[in-house]
């Protein structure tokens, strides 16, 4: 495994999947399939390319204003993630939001060569998250989904 912390390419490739591609369907859990990660990863829809999106409510978290949760990205294909290494067929990545501007950034991502965050991890790259890294969602985006489901869910208790 390979720890990066500049600005490296898995995050941009993850910030591109998020804050891009249009969520296809959502919220519908036969779309899930039998086939889906551990019991604490809710599904949230499917993009292009049979991307599934999952997030861990029990994960979110509330610091300085923003909130921030862990996202887990699992796509059929080996070739989902064009500009990461070779293999990776699965992201786990924390997503720091300000709900008041409805946008987010990525914080850390870590690659995975199986499905639903499994497998050898390929890479882990991660970034400090100040003001400037946060990026506007598109409507009906991935990165919108995240952004309304981080945003509105109620905090677990601490």
């Amino acid at each position: 495994m390979r720890l990066d912390h500049r600005r490296p390419r898995l995050l941009s490739a993850v910030a591109l999947l998020i804050f891009s591609t249009t969520l296809l369907s959502t919220s519908d859990a036969a779309a899930a399939d039998a086939t889906k990660p551990a019991d604490n990863w809710v599904f949230l829809g499917k993009s292009n390319g049979e991307c599934k999106h999952f997030w861990d409510p029990s994960t979110l978290s509330m610091s300085d204003g923003k909130r921030k949760a862990w996202f887990l990205i699992s796509c059929a294909g080996a070739g989902a993630f064009p500009s990461s290494p070779r293999g990776v067929m699965s992201k786990a990545v924390l997503n720091q939001f300000d709900c008041a501007k409805r946008s987010l950034a990525v914080a850390q991502a870590t690659a995975y060569r199986q499905q639903f965050g499994s497998g050898e991890v390929v890479l882990n790259s991660q970034q400090a998250v100040t003001e400037s890294v946060f990026e506007d969602v598109a409507p009906n985006s991935v990165g919108m989904a995240y952004v309304t489901e981080a945003c509105s869910a109620k905090l677990p208790a601490q």
